[in-house]
């Protein structure tokens, strides 16, 4: 399973938003990662556990125990990738400033 999500959306002409939309095959969310109200973050928030739920499905038939969702997150510099993961987390999990190479280093 897989969830997409465009950041800056904002800045986005809308035409353009409706041409992803309409292209992807998954659910395909347009946020503001930095301003972005919590009603667009519970869509890709119910998103994120809906697939973790049907990994673990899949775990489950094969015998396998359940485990957290697994979650890349992938992107140009400086699209706001921190910043979603900080308001997903709910807490400051990841580096985020506004200049660039804040995040450059591997953090694991």
């Amino acid at each position: 399973p897989r969830v997409v999500v465009f950041t800056f959306a904002d800045l986005a002409p809308p035409k353009v938003l409706s041409d992803w939309r309409a292209a992807m095959e998954e659910d395909v969310f347009f946020v503001d990662a930095r301003r972005g109200g919590d009603k667009e973050f519970r869509g890709v928030r119910g998103a994120l556990q809906k697939c973790g739920r049907a990994v673990n499905e899949k775990r489950k038939k094969k015998g396998i125990a359940p485990r957290s969702a697994r979650v890349a997150v992938v992107g140009y510099p400086n699209v706001g990738k921190s910043a979603l993961i900080n308001r997903l987390a709910g807490r400051k999990a990841a580096k985020s400033e506004d200049r660039a190479g804040v995040t450059r280093s591997l953090g694991w």
